[in-house]
């Protein structure tokens, strides 16, 4: 639960994320709501043709596990204003260290020039 900061360090470390919003606002994906609709309308666009076309969708969901544990290691505190471009090459990074690791098989809907 939030709760209001009680002492001067809470207020400062809350004007400090303030100012951080207010500084990536015109850079980050999150605040940039015409993009995000654009490309949810063409999902939806591409998903009613592909269903008007008798192409249902397979999901392959043998990567989504490291998927969502890459995910889950990410500093979000600290990532959360990085441009949309830094965000997936800070993800690819991640993918490319735990490939080294465990290999990953590779997954064509996201990441196609894999193929």
């Amino acid at each position: 639960m939030w709760r209001a900061p009680s002492s001067s360090g809470g207020i400062a470390r809350l004007a400090a994320v303030k100012q951080k919003l207010v500084a990536g606002r015109d850079t980050c994906l999150l605040f940039d709501t015409p993009r995000v609709v654009r490309g949810l309308e063409d999902l939806y666009r591409q998903m009613w043709a592909e269903y008007e076309g008798g192409r249902l969708p397979v999901p392959d969901l043998s990567n989504l596990e490291t998927y969502n544990e890459i995910g889950l290691e990410l500093d979000l505190e600290n990532i959360e204003l990085l441009s949309d471009e830094a965000y997936r090459e800070l993800y690819r990074e991640k993918l490319v260290a735990r490939d080294t690791v465990y290999p990953i098989r590779p997954d064509r809907r996201l990441w196609p020039e894999a193929m």
